[in-house]
């Protein structure tokens, strides 16, 4: 769980400093092993992943 909040955090730094994107605008969570794409395999590369939610007003 430690290691996905800080993948997401990591993204979110990413978008504030190389694309200037307001803290308000983003929401950062981490799933940790709750919601694999592979539960077959919790190791798989496909498990290690930063997903983006655009919600248009």
């Amino acid at each position: 769980m430690g290691l996905s909040s800080q993948r997401a955090m990591a993204v979110l730094d990413f978008l504030k400093s190389h694309f200037k994107i307001a803290d308000k605008r983003l929401v950062v969570v981490g799933y940790g092993e709750e919601r694999l794409k592979n539960s077959a395999d919790s190791m798989a590369a496909e498990n290690r992943r930063v997903e983006f939610i655009t919600l248009v007003r």
